[in-house]
C-alpha cells in the first residue's frame, strides 16, 4: 500500500518532490517505492518527458483505478473510524478486486443501516487465517476446499463473459480487438472461447496482473476485458461497459465464510443479511 500511495501521490501531483513534500517523506524514498513497484508489477509506471516524468500507457490504467480507490477507501475508512470508539467492531476479509469495484461502492448504505457497527475490512484471497488474522467473516471465491469446521453461506453465482467500451463494440463483433485476461485465470480466454465459437477471435492475448486492471483498461478502451459480472456489473448499469456476449456460470459461487457457531449472531449477522439484501438488488438489476 505504501508503494501504491507513493506512486498514486507522484502521479497526481507530477513530481517526486512534490509527491515527497505530500507523504512526508525525502525524494528517494519516494522514487525506492516507485521503483520497487514497477519491479513488483513488471512493467514501467513513469518514463522521462524533457526534465519530468510522464505516465506510461500501464501507469495511466493503473494511476485512474488507484484514484477511484484511494478516494472511495478515504470516504469508506473516515466512516469506519467515525465508529471505530463504539464495541460492537466486526473484520471482514473480502477478495480485492470484490471489495474494490462491488463492496466498497456499497458499504456506505450499511454502515447508514448500521451506525453502531464498526466494520473493518480486510482483503485477501484463498484460504482465510480467522484466528491468526482476527478476521470474523470472508467474502471468496469458493474454488478451493473448505474444512469440515467452517460455515458457508452462499451469495452468488461466478459468471464471466467479455466487456468492452460502447465505442469498441464493433472491433469485438468484427473480431479486431485485444483481448484482456488476468494472470490470475491465464487459461480464461482459451476456454470462454472454445465454448462460443461464433464469436470472432482476438488479435491477440494480454494479460494483466489483476481483474479490477483488466476492467479499468476496458473501460479505457484498450480492449476487451474477460471479467467476472460482479466486478463490472455497477459499469454496465452506468454505460461504461456493455457485455456484448452475456454471461456464463463457470459452476464456482462465491460465498460468505465463517467459523465457530453454525448461526450467525448480532453485527455478523446483520452484515451477513445486508449482503443478501445487496446481492438480490445486483441481480435484480
Amino acid at each position: 500500500m505504501d508503494d501504491l500511495r507513493a506512486f498514486e501521490t507522484t502521479a497526481r501531483l507530477g513530481s517526486v518532490r512534490f509527491a515527497a513534500d505530500s507523504l512526508a517523506l525525502t525524494h528517494g524514498a519516494v522514487s525506492r517505492r516507485i521503483t520497487k513497484l514497477s519491479e513488483d508489477l513488471g512493467f514501467k509506471l513513469f518514463e522521462k518527458s524533457g526534465r519530468g516524468l510522464r505516465l506510461t500507457a500501464a501507469g495511466e490504467v493503473l494511476n485512474l483505478t488507484l484514484g477511484r480507490f484511494f478516494t472511495e477507501l478515504a470516504t469508506t475508512v473516515e466512516s469506519l473510524r467515525a465508529a471505530n470508539a463504539r464495541q460492537n467492531a466486526l473484520v471482514l476479509s473480502c477478495e480485492p478486486s470484490v471489495a474494490m469495484r462491488w463492496l466498497i461502492p456499497r458499504l456506505a448504505s450499511f454502515q447508514a443501516a448500521h451506525p453502531d457497527i464498526a466494520l473493518h475490512l480486510s482483503v485477501g484471497g484463498g484460504p482465510v487465517e480467522f484466528r491468526r488474522d482476527r478476521i470474523d467473516l470472508a467474502i471468496r471465491r469458493l474454488d478451493f476446499a473448505l474444512p469440515d469446521a467452517w460455515h458457508v453461506q452462499r451469495l452468488f453465482p461466478e459468471k464471466v463473459g467479455p466487456v468492452v467500451s460502447p465505442q469498441l463494440a464493433p472491433a469485438f463483433a468484427s473480431g479486431e480487438y485485444i483481448a484482456l485476461g488476468s494472470k490470475t485465470r491465464p487459461d480464461a480466454w482459451p476456454r470462454w472461447l472454445s465454448t462460443h465459437p461464433s464469436v470472432r477471435r482476438p488479435t491477440e492475448i494480454r494479460f494483466y496482473d489483476h481483474h479490477f486492471l483488466i476492467v479499468e483498461a476496458a473501460s479505457a478502451g484498450l480492449g476487451v476485458a474477460l471479467s467476472p459480472w460482479v466486478l463490472v456489473t455497477d459499469d454496465i448499469d452506468r454505460g461504461r461497459l456493455t457485455a456484448p456476449a452475456g454471461f456464463d456460470p463457470d459452476e464456482s459461487h462465491y460465498g460468505l465464510i465463517w467459523t465457530g457457531e453454525p448461526e450467525l449472531s448480532g453485527a455478523a449477522r446483520h452484515l451477513a443479511q445486508w449482503l443478501q439484501e445487496q446481492v438480490q438488488i445486483s441481480f435484480k438489476a
